[in-house]
């Protein structure tokens, strides 16, 4: 979008640059003529008759008082075979005559140096004279060519149109399905704040045809399962059989496993850890299944792109707000534009080892229909270690009598959203796992110091202990008297016969 706004920029100012590189000059059209007085380089004295210099004069204040004194000056030298300058240096001279004749009216001086001053610095005037001459020239040629100038007009206004509206909407073709629209469609990609906007006065009326109760998509889960159990991994499949005695004429769906080893090392075939591989396994699988969770809580659906995605796969936006979302996608929309497709959140499903969340469409879409997303665990024991981790599902269910995209618009959006909530959940695990690890690192790092330190404290008294006992045994030893000292009759002597001084 913004490499469109600039080239719509460039074409204004090449407009603009047209119109003034044109011959067309708006000017006062001040016709003056007087006959210059005989000599070289127009010397000599001026005409002595007091009309002559008023008429001189006042055609110096009307030059000075026009909007471009300077263009003025040189068209009125022009038309007496004159230059700029000597028409000029011919005013000066009379303004000076008359101000020491002391005729002429006061101000001679002011007037002159006003003169200099428009003719110095009259930007100002210039850019209201510049104004002026494109009014003119506009209405000349509206005048001359009506026709062109309407195109010109409607192309003009088109152009500001596209400029204003491009960064706020993306250019609305339509809101609603009619008979000329399939939909809600946008010329341009929709910013994040009209998207925002246009689910906060969202209505919630689902478009499924008469009898089709919404939410009706997680009856055929377990039916999905059963028939994609011998399908390839990561492939959108056109299910051609459907369930008996159901009210559905189309299912478009693709799974993609996540085994558990993606975030856990693989086990060692040298020891016979392999009751502890195991746990791991299923611990990984337990993080992956809680990762999932999160991504469908914050319903995070269009993080990533496939890494060979095309421009309609890049183009693929899932924008939420409460129990609302949009898919927008380009070529979705009317003449192969950007589509916004409403939808409205219309079940919900949490259990120990799966989770599934139905998405029905609301009116103002391109289709009709459910968009289901939901994830399995597998870890029980008797499965092998290759096969421990989760499975995520994705399904488009279209009833009978509705409206369903091309297959190939199917394609993209389905393998875009289940790559991207695959590409979430591993990502999540392993910061989760990250994190987990950092913490039992710190934890086992603490508990060794703290270890090391107690046993080190433990050895020091220990020492301390022995040495005291060291000492004790020798002062005994060199001592005869050891364990037989009595104290000086003195120091036996009742405190009650003590002296006190």
């Amino acid at each position: 979008m913004p490499q469109t706004i600039t080239k719509s920029w460039v074409f204004l100012l090449f407009l603009l640059l047209s119109l003034l590189s044109r011959n067309d000059k708006c000017c006062y059209g001040l016709e003056a003529s007087f006959t210059p007085a005989s000599g070289d380089n127009g010397g000599g004295p001026l005409p002595l008759s007091q009309n002559q210099r008023n008429e001189l004069l006042q055609l110096e204040q009307a030059i000075t008082s026009s909007p471009n004194p300077q263009e003025t000056l040189a068209h009125v030298a022009s038309q007496n075979g004159m230059s700029a300058d000597e028409l000029y240096n011919l005013l000066v001279r009379n303004r000076q005559d008359m101000e020491m004749a002391g005729g002429g009216g006061g101000g001679a001086g002011g007037q002159t140096e006003a003169m200099k001053r428009h003719a110095g610095s009259s930007l100002p005037r210039k850019i209201l004279g510049l104004f002026y001459g494109i009014i003119g020239i506009m209405i000349r040629y509206a005048q001359k060519h009506p026709r062109g100038f309407g195109m010109f007009m409607a192309v003009l206004l088109s152009v500001l149109y596209y400029i204003i509206m491009a960064p706020r909407t993306g250019l609305v073709l339509s809101t609603s399905t009619n008979l000329l629209s399939n939909g809600h469609t946008t010329l341009l990609a929709p910013p994040t704040q009209y998207l925002t906007n246009y689910l906060s006065s969202l209505q919630a009326e689902d478009s499924l045809p008469m009898g089709t109760k919404a939410g009706f998509s997680h009856k055929y889960i377990s039916f999905m399962e059963k028939e994609m159990e011998e399908e390839e991994d990561d492939t959108i499949v056109l299910m051609n059989k459907l369930p008996k005695k159901s009210n559905v004429a189309t299912i478009f769906t693709g799974q993609k496993f996540i085994p558990s080893n993606i975030i856990m090392p693989p086990s060692s075939k040298n020891d016979n850890s392999n009751d502890e591989d195991t746990l791991k396994q299923t611990m990984a699988s337990h993080l992956i299944f809680n990762a999932a969770s999160q991504i469908f809580t914050t319903k995070r659906f269009s993080e990533f792109k496939p890494p060979d995605a095309s421009s309609v796969a890049q183009s693929l936006r899932f924008h939420t707000k409460n129990d609302a979302a949009l898919l927008v996608l380009k070529q979705m929309g009317n003449y192969r534009r950007f589509g916004i497709q409403p939808l409205q959140l219309t079940h919900e499903e949490y259990d120990d080892n799966r989770e599934c969340m139905v998405f029905s469409t609301l009116t103002g879409g391109h289709f009709d229909g459910e968009l289901c997303v939901w994830i399995t665990k597998n870890d029980d024991d008797d499965e092998e270690e290759e096969e421990k981790g989760i499975m995520v599902h994705i399904a488009l269910i279209i009833p009978k009598n509705g409206r369903k995209p091309s297959k190939k618009i199917t394609n993209t959006l389905l393998s875009t959203l289940l790559h991207s909530v695959s590409a979430s959940t591993i990502l999540q695990a392993k910061q989760t796992y990250a994190r987990q690890s950092q913490s039992k690192l710190f934890h086992s790092a603490a508990k060794t110091r703290a270890t090391e330190k107690r046993s080190l404290k433990y050895d020091l008294q220990k020492k301390q202990e022995e040495m005291a006992k060291d000492r004790r045994r020798k002062w005994q030893r060199q001592n005869k008297d050891a364990g037989h000292y009595r104290p000086s009759g003195a120091r036996m002597r009742s405190p009650n016969n003590a002296h006190f001084f």
